[in-house]
């Protein structure tokens, strides 16, 4: 495939003197408790999988694979990611990104070339303050972990927790036994007392194919109180092979089938729709339904990966990098980081029209808007042209207020400066509509609406008004990206 350009390329297979697994194990262990989703990638995997090994991605020059995910130095082959997330309105509360210290990156070298970095000394171990909102941490142990945010002092509580407890507290047993599962790349969330039981009492009385049966709505009422979580689970083979399914903690027998329009709502909810879902076969398996998807796109795999490098700071250099960079020349426009720079963003935007495009009506796909706004956000820019800064921050402003119109918020497109404005006056009077309770008015405090068909109703309304409006943005977005190919092609040729 030309434009192979998968996230975990990046991750490469240098696997040094620990096994895998163990690998997986120990980091784990350095996860806070507070963690309800867990992130697992083994990048060595993916890089020695048939299609892998095939198509050469190991070989393939690296400029290629750091488009997209440039935060990751490129040896490490196991990441491990944990995340504290507020459920009921998708809000990331803080993120703890950990791989195996790359071999010759040197943290001190890093501080002095990158943008707004600072070193520090956190708990008596050595430490960076990167851009946007982030902390590189030294721990012990030959570990490189990634604090966001850049809370210096509960970092400093992380750090000696790690060197004080006789025993490493742990994520749920939940996340720690899914984390472990067998797949090459693996997300779990914990959904343990989340759900609000009159919430889905009204979401299990609105499946068309039970209503009027009360008896076969308690039955999944109970079923849903076991409820342990939710995962996803992907391999590369020949093709991609992905799944999407909830865990209880006892099988649940065939009566979870018809709970399919449900997790499908969650994830609609949640603005996490991928096409593959719409044909996604569904099956019980042991304690769990799963919804299998045999051909899961690059397109798609690429969005699942962003909520991972969309929690990640940006910036982090690869260890050749940073072996070779000058403060002295660190200023000077570098044609290739330029390139990289507007490639990244190119080929995000693309995926979007194949991903997002199709759902945009009903905000299905608000999160991935958002997620690449924030991985724009990101990208290193040292030596890249200042005008393509400036490109990318515009199309990151233009997309987070088409996320905020997915979600209800009335915008209005600007076409002679080609940007978005949000009213910000304008409240719809809700802060999500989801399963988990998510929703209320906002001022002066959130107070709880249990109407969630109501609510989703409203938003629903708001969305489809803001149609017009982000439509008219997207072709600005469209406009400007082929504006800016041509200025690059032309100051620094073709790739």
């Amino acid at each position: 495939m030309k434009r192979i350009l998968l996230c975990v390329a990046l991750w490469s297979a240098n696997l040094g003197l620990v096994a895998a697994d163990d690998q997986e194990t120990a980091l784990l262990k350095l996860l806070p408790a507070s963690s309800n989703v867990v992130a697992v990638v083994h990048a060595d995997q993916v890089l020695g999988s048939a299609r892998g090994v095939k198509e050469d991605w190991a070989g393939r020059q690296q400029d290629r694979f750091l488009a997209g995910a440039s935060m990751i130095p490129p040896n490490v082959t196991t990441l491990v990611q944990g995340m504290q997330v507020r459920l009921e309105t998708s809000t990331l509360i803080a993120a703890t990104t950990l791989m195996p210290f790359p071999a010759g990156f040197d943290l001190w070298a890093f501080a002095d070339r990158e943008k707004e970095a600072t070193q520090d000394t956190i708990a008596d171990v050595p430490a960076v303050q990167a851009r946007h909102n982030s902390l590189y941490v030294q721990l012990p142990g030959s570990t490189l972990a990634i604090l966001t945010p850049a809370a210096r002092q509960e970092a400093a509580r992380y750090i000696r927790s790690l060197a004080t407890s006789s025993q490493a507290p742990l994520p749920s047993n939940y996340l720690t036994r899914t984390a472990q599962m067998p797949h090459q790349i693996v997300i779990a969330i914990d959904l343990q007392d989340v759900a609000r039981p009159d919430h889905l009492k009204q979401e299990v009385a609105a499946l068309e194919a039970l209503r009027g049966n009360a008896a076969g709505q308690q039955e999944l009422l109970d079923l849903l109180a076991q409820l342990e979580g939710v995962r996803f689970c992907a391999d590369v083979r020949d093709s991609t092979h992905a799944v999407l399914a909830a865990d209880f903690r006892k099988a649940p027998g065939n009566s979870a089938l018809q709970l399919k329009p449900l997790v499908l709502r969650l994830v609609s909810d949640a603005g996490l729709h991928v096409n593959e879902l719409d044909t996604a076969t569904a099956v019980v398996e042991g304690n769990s339904l799963a919804l299998q998807m045999n051909a899961f796109s690059d397109t798609s795999l690429r969005m699942v990966l962003s909520l991972i490098t969309a929690s990640s700071p940006g910036g982090a250099p690869t260890s050749a990098v940073a072996k070779t960079s000058s403060p002295s020349t660190s200023s000077a426009i570098d044609p290739k980081a330029s390139r990289k720079y507007f490639q990244t963003i190119s080929q995000s935007i693309d995926d979007l029209q194949v991903a997002g495009r199709k759902n945009r009506g009903m905000g299905q796909s608000a999160t991935w808007y958002e997620n690449l706004a924030r991985k724009i956000d990101k990208l290193p820019t040292l030596g890249v042209d200042p005008e393509l800064v400036d490109y990318g921050a515009a199309t990151s402003r233009n997309l987070k207020g088409m996320t905020a119109s997915l979600k209800g918020v009335a915008v209005e497109v600007d076409t002679v400066g080609k940007s978005l404005v949000w009213k910000s006056t304008f409240d719809p009077g809700y802060t999500e509509a989801n399963i988990w309770g998510g929703l209320g008015y906002r001022a002066p405090s959130v107070q709880v609406d249990s109407n969630l068909q109501q609510v989703r109703e409203k938003q629903a309304d708001a969305v489809i008004r803001g149609e017009k409006s982000r439509e008219k943005a997207w072709q600005v977005v469209l406009e400007q990206r082929d504006a800016m190919k041509t200025t690059v092609q032309a100051r620094y040729g073709r790739e």
